[in-house]
């Protein structure tokens, strides 16, 4: 019995000493080959940009080629459902985005994906804190004094949109949910035409990036009422924040960071996190990001992605379902 216990513990010895060797190098080999970083959506976009800057400079800091892959479809199911699926090996990510992470699974119950439990957070990138702005036709200066105004006409002020369940309709159900105002949404099919009826007065009132009115701010046609964001924009010191216009509670931002399938081994997704925050602080990152009107996240572990990301599908999720939106497709 006594060499049988010996025998044994030696082998777990053995065991735990080589499992030790074996993470310790697979924590110093990687990465020995390219890596590949999925994008839900077309080339072009905004998140697209800064995905493929943030793939350069990775590629530079890594040693190895950190190559975009556009797999669009689905309204970002495709591209995400094939990060979900991918090799847990820190060669396959994927760039979530608030889309596709916050407020597409609360829309359809029914997703291929979880966006918790089929992958792990590594850091969040950015943000594009959200701006309302009204056309300058309307006869308020502020965010208190617009809301007396839709107060006294319920249902005649409308709010334009890029689309029904977007992250625009989602920060007007929560402003009205806070205000108590009466405004009409009208959707449409992408920024172009919303813009154009913004400008003209057909619709009075929008929120986006602070880089889609920006020249029309400084113009006088558009004028700007309150930041949705914990702090003032950069470019609009002078703009107040929600919080300190009287009304919390309402931050409202577009966001994208980098995810790795489950399972993916935790020296791996450390590794990973170190490199995207040294890659956010970059010249080229911090370009981009001032191009976009986003925000860089230089310090987000993988546990404050995570948070951020549950935060997200909480607070998203009730508002659509208070708002009752549907998505038509």
């Amino acid at each position: 019995m006594k060499h049988a216990f010996f025998g044994i513990k030696y082998v777990l010895t053995t065991f735990v000493i080589a499992l030790m060797f074996s993470v310790g190098a697979r924590a110093q080999t990687y990465p020995s080959k390219p890596i590949k970083l999925i994008v839900s959506f077309s080339a072009g976009g905004p998140n697209d940009v800064m995905a493929r800057i943030l793939a350069q400079r990775l590629t530079e800091q890594m040693g190895v080629a950190v190559i975009v892959e556009n797999l669009a479809g689905g309204s970002g199911v495709t591209g995400t459902l094939a990060g979900a699926r991918a090799t847990p090996d820190g060669y396959t990510l994927t760039f979530g985005t608030t889309s596709n992470f916050a407020v597409l699974p609360s829309f359809r119950k029914n997703l291929p994906y979880d966006p918790r439990a089929s992958f792990l957070p590594i850091s969040q990138v950015s943000a594009g804190p959200f701006l309302l702005v009204v056309n300058a036709q309307i006869p308020a200066k502020n965010i208190q004094q617009f809301i007396e105004v839709a107060k006294k006409q319920p249902g005649v002020l409308n709010f334009g949109s890029p689309g029904i369940g977007t992250p625009h309709q989602l920060a007007l159900e929560l402003l009205k949910m806070r205000s108590g105002v009466d405004i009409t949404h009208v959707p449409y099919p992408g920024t172009g035409r919303m813009m154009s009826d913004l400008l003209s007065g057909r619709v009075q009132l929008a929120f986006d990036v602070v880089g889609t009115f920006l020249p029309n701010i400084q113009s006088g046609t558009l004028r700007p009422l309150a930041m949705a964001s914990r702090s003032r924009f950069p470019s609009l010191p002078d703009v107040p924040t929600m919080a300190e216009a009287g009304l919390p509670d309402i931050e409202v931002a577009v966001w994208n960071g980098v995810l790795a399938p489950l399972h993916t081994p935790k020296e791996v997704i450390n590794r990973l996190s170190k490199e995207v925050q040294m890659a956010v602080t970059s010249p080229a990152m911090r370009e981009a990001f001032d191009n976009l009107s986003f925000q860089g996240e230089s310090s987000s572990t993988p546990e404050d992605f995570a948070l951020h990301i549950d935060r997200e599908l909480k607070k998203w999720g009730e508002v659509i379902a208070k708002a009752k939106i549907m998505l038509t497709d």
